[in-house]
């Protein structure tokens, strides 16, 4: 497939793959992020403009982009911070159908 021949359905899908598969978070990382490090959303904000070079990603475009993917990692560290059990599962009710 050619980036020209990318519709919205086929980017927003690579892109939830990309963020997916991205190695978002170092385990064990304890020192704050350095002033001068990029932050996660322009690396892949970096990434996608590497992997769909088309003149459509003009600033106002990138800039919309930076912040989706900027409220998924608020979002993504958020739901990181939740503390889960294992009795927190879905309760489930199960009736048997019965022919009557």
């Amino acid at each position: 497939m050619l980036p020209t021949d990318l519709n919205r359905r086929d980017f927003a899908k690579s892109l939830a793959i990309g963020a997916v598969l991205a190695p978002v978070n170092q385990v064990g990382a304890q020192e704050p992020a350095k002033k001068d490090a990029p932050s996660v959303a322009d690396l892949q904000l970096e990434q996608i403009k590497q992997q769909y070079p088309d003149e459509r990603l003009d600033d106002a475009a990138l800039k919309s982009i930076r912040g989706d993917l900027q409220q998924q990692i608020n979002r993504s560290k958020i739901l990181s911070a939740f503390p889960l059990t294992n009795a927190d599962e879905p309760g489930f009710a199960f009736a048997a159908y019965r022919r009557d």
